[in-house]
């Protein structure tokens, strides 16, 4: 029986530089607070997708100088 995600858990805040890029992590937990693994497939989105991109995985590329905000 697939467990229900109760809480993703997103920390700290990510600076790069125009054509880096950088990994957001986020901890998927159950109802009961334990982890899920294999972590389940995330949406993630940018704010801003001209300042940076971000993927399924949340690697985010740096596309221009500015400020957005990655949700998932």
């Amino acid at each position: 029986m697939p467990r229900v995600v109760t809480t993703i858990v997103v920390s700290g805040s990510l600076q790069i530089a125009t054509g880096d890029k950088g990994a957001i992590v986020a901890t998927v937990l159950d109802q009961k607070g334990k982890v899920i693994t294999p972590r389940p497939n995330l949406a993630w989105s940018s704010s801003n997708t001209s300042v940076l991109k971000v993927d399924n995985k949340g690697v985010v590329t740096g596309l221009t100088e500015g400020q957005a905000t990655v949700t998932v």
